[in-house]
Parts: C-alpha cells; structure tokens; sequence
C-alpha cells in the first residue's frame, strides 16, 4: 500500500499563480538552495547502477523553512516568472521538466565547486532546493532578498533556444525531452 496525501488550498490573488516552465528567452535561471550531489537513496543510483543504497539526504527544517520564504515573498513581489522544486531525479531532471510546458530550453553552468562529481552535481537529490526565473532586470532584487534571508541563491544559466545545455555533458532538444516525458509508459511497452 502506497499512503497518498491530497492536498486543496485558496489562492486570495490568482494573478500570483506560479507555474514551473521557463517563459521568455534571456530569463536568468537561480538555484535557490545547496547543490551538494546527495545521490544517497537517489533514483539516479537505483536507474543508473541498480543500487538502492545510502541514506536519503537530511534536511534542515530552519533552512528549508527560508528556502520557500524567499520564494514566496519573491512570487508576491511580483519578481518571478517560473519556480520549480527539485526532487526526485535531481536539478538535471527538474531543468528537464521546465522545459516541456513551452518548448524553451536552457544553456546551465554549473560550479565546478557545487558538487564533488559533475553526475552527483546532476542527479543529487538534496533537500530544499527550487528553481526559479526572472528577468535580468530583476535578478539583482532576488539575490539580495536570498542574502537577507540567509538563503544561498546561485545564478546557473539563462534561458533560451530550443535545446537544453548544462555545460559538460547534456545538450537536448527541448521536444525529445517532452516525448519522452509525455510518452515513456508507451516506449516502455514498445520494448
């Protein structure tokens, strides 16, 4: 048996509605967050080399308590297009799924002091990380309400073209990634 929670809130203001695909071609792409590669329990060891293995990653209910503070009170000031958490599968999967509702990609750089390994850095499935859009214009805003709230929020890349890129291994075209989103079940029993 699988335990299942349904969940039904009120939106006072529906011009505040947040959803997850990238908007507009040169949007700056921040991860609000720690990007530590915590592959632990991760679906990436149990895909990539058959293990369920390691611990799930802690979490630090103070910080991830900040983490969806600042996303809020950006939504609320009108300084975010896009917000998108990561979970299951890691940044590289979350980036994935921001790409389908519209078809826009994204060229990603990430640190090469984010993660101990460049797959880690991809598929780690750390605790309290989101990943919004704004406007260029608005970047600076977010990074100092991140500061104040003693949230780290790392610039990562800009959004544009019809291809996701994070730099060192990916390069996709946005519609394979929405095929293979929208049609996995039937590709599986084709095989």
């Amino acid at each position: 048996p699988t335990p299942v929670v349904g969940m039904l809130g009120l939106l006072d203001d529906t011009t505040k509605v947040m959803t997850s695909g990238f908007k507009n071609e040169g949007d700056a792409i921040i991860l609000f967050g720690k990007n530590n590669g915590h592959v632990g329990g991760s679906e990436y060891l149990f895909v990539e080399h058959g293990l369920v293995a390691g611990d799930a990653p802690t979490i630090d209910l103070e910080y991830e308590k900040r983490v969806q503070k600042t996303c809020r009170e950006a939504i609320g000031e009108g300084l975010l297009k896009s917000a998108h958490d990561c979970s299951e599968g890691g940044l590289a999967v979350a980036l994935a799924e921001c790409t389908i509702q519209n078809s826009i990609g994204a060229d990603i750089q990430l640190q090469s002091s984010d993660s101990p390994r460049f797959d880690f850095a991809l598929f780690g499935e750390d605790q309290s990380r989101i990943i919004i859009t704004c406007s260029s214009e608005k970047r600076k805003a977010i990074c100092d309400l991140a500061k104040m709230l003693n949230v780290d929020a790392l610039v990562i890349g800009e959004v544009g073209s019809n291809r996701l890129k994070i730099r060192g291994g990916v390069d996709i075209e946005c519609d394979a990634i929405r095929d293979a989103y929208q049609n996995s079940i039937e590709i599986s029993m084709k095989r």
